[in-house]
């Protein structure tokens, strides 16, 4: 990844912006599903991947009860 060409943002903004909870962001970094790279203790992701993902994510959960 070309740091000089690339926008990158924070886990935490990824995952606002991907509308996903906090630890599905790490699990897909730790499985390899989404591309990061880890400068000065922060693990930062390219904008671009997180724009090609929005409205690609499908939310699972418990039903609620009636």
């Amino acid at each position: 990844m070309d740091m000089s060409r690339d926008r990158y943002v924070s886990m935490a903004e990824a995952r606002e912006r991907l509308g996903v909870h906090r630890q599905t962001v790490y699990e897909w970094a730790w499985r390899g599903e989404l591309p990061s790279v880890k400068i000065g203790g922060r693990r930062l992701v390219p904008m671009a991947w997180v724009e090609s993902q929005v409205g690609r994510t499908v939310r699972v959960g418990r039903p609620r009860k009636s």
